[in-house]
């Protein structure tokens, strides 16, 4: 049973500045790899999608696998959380028979981010459309590998949506996993501010989830498969049964 703790109306900068300090997990280097979507649709602008490599990335963001049927914008319709401006909206509309995940993702540049040590991941997200099929999720996740999206056995953190609540992954360090159940729901059209803090020396990791009305931290956790790093790939993605599905995100102010 995953141990969390939920409040309301609590200061969220000064609890997580001492959680992170009493988990003795480090912050992210003094300058941060980070994504606003700030230079909008661009392939020539780094903070873009997709962008290019530059500025602690080693690549541009991908959809994967490659030729996935999406719709990716960069709007600022409705942005997330108290930050206004841009973000990444990302839909999908169908796949082909056989593939049932579908993701963005992003290679951090392990030269400028050094992910053999303690760090942490931090990012906005909201599930934007409901889906109707009984194993349909969203997902999010570090892994060792580019272009297998999904929560496979060459993850280490990872974390997934239902239609009700947010499950967290628990490996055994061998590829394999249990899925915990969080005591924060998952809604569509709510958004979910993640701070992900990994530790690779203990290849554990833990996290908290704030909304405007609750907010939990997990247990640590296990990362699936064994590495003595984070995993330099980051997934932004959705899991579907079904060969037509109506699945939608939006998500923003990455930093690692």
């Amino acid at each position: 049973m995953l141990r969390t703790f939920i409040s309301r109306n609590l200061v969220w900068p000064f609890l997580l500045s001492a959680i992170v300090s009493t988990a003795g997990l480090l912050a992210a280097p003094a300058t941060p790899v980070q994504t606003s979507f700030d230079g909008g649709e661009s392939t020539t602008e780094v903070d873009g999608f997709p962008g290019k490599p530059g500025e602690g990335w080693a690549s541009p963001w991908m959809l994967t696998p490659a030729g996935t049927p999406a719709k990716v914008t960069v709007t600022s319709a409705s942005p997330l959380g108290d930050k206004t401006g841009p973000y990444l909206n990302v839909e999908f509309k169908a796949h082909t028979a056989g593939q049932t995940a579908m993701a963005v993702s992003r290679e951090v540049d392990i030269n400028v981010a050094d992910v053999s040590k303690p760090y942490k991941i931090s990012f906005s997200y909201r599930p934007d459309v409901a889906m109707e099929g009984p194993n349909d999720m969203w997902f999010m996740a570090g892994s060792s590998v580019g272009g297998s999206p999904g929560t496979g056995p060459r993850c280490t953190w990872m974390i997934r949506g239902s239609k009700t609540v947010w499950y967290l992954g628990n490996g055994d360090r061998k590829g394999g996993a249990t899925w915990e159940r969080s005591e924060m729901t998952c809604v569509p059209g709510k958004v979910y501010h993640f701070v992900v803090l990994v530790d690779p020396g203990t290849e554990s990791w833990k996290v908290e989830v704030k909304t405007d009305e609750a907010r939990i931290e997990s247990a640590t956790l296990g990362f699936r498969e064994s590495r003595q790093d984070g995993g330099k790939f980051l997934y932004f993605g959705v899991a579907t049964g079904e060969t037509e599905v109506n699945a939608g995100f939006s998500f923003d102010s990455l930093s690692v």
